[in-house]
């Protein structure tokens, strides 16, 4: 029990290590530095793993960015498992309440998927998925790593 408690306590520690000590930078890359621990950085068996590729127009990024109630409309619920390659050390995130046109179905994610990382590295509070999502005008790129039902899928979004 103590163990799960100490495990919790660090993984709020990085969470707010990510949160504030990165609020003045203004590019996705940068909220997973090269100077955040390295343990935060995983990946889904690449052979076990089946990949969906998407391109998005800017256009259409800044446009489902531009409305704000579908960008902040998502819920991400903290699970710890054992089960397709996720880490116990890390927490995952069931995804719920994502609606038709938001950003978030605009990038490949369904509701019930399980966000293991972003960019191979663990995601380790819900306010970083929001945080990620309003940096991406910045970027050429993303790719999730989720559980979709019971299998691994890496979603490769390219921006154009």
């Amino acid at each position: 029990m103590l163990n799960i408690f100490m495990i919790r306590m660090k993984l709020v520690l990085l969470a707010v290590i990510l949160l504030f000590g990165t609020s003045a930078c203004s590019s996705f890359s940068s909220l997973f530095s090269a100077s955040s621990p390295e343990p935060s950085r995983i990946k889904i068996a690449a052979k076990e793993a089946a990949v969906q590729e998407l391109v998005v127009s800017r256009a259409d990024l800044n446009l489902a960015l531009g409305n704000e109630l579908k960008t902040t409309q998502i819920r991400a619920v903290e699970i710890f498992q054992n089960s397709s390659g996720i880490s116990q050390t890390f927490p995952s995130f069931r995804l719920f309440d994502i609606q038709e046109g938001s950003v978030y179905s605009l990038l490949g994610l369904n509701n019930i998927d399980i966000l293991v990382a972003i960019n191979e590295r663990a995601v380790v509070s819900a306010q970083v998925i929001g945080q990620v999502v309003r940096l991406l005008p910045n970027e050429k790129s993303v790719v999730f790593e989720v559980v979709r039902a019971g299998k691994s899928l890496l979603i490769k979004v390219r921006f154009v």
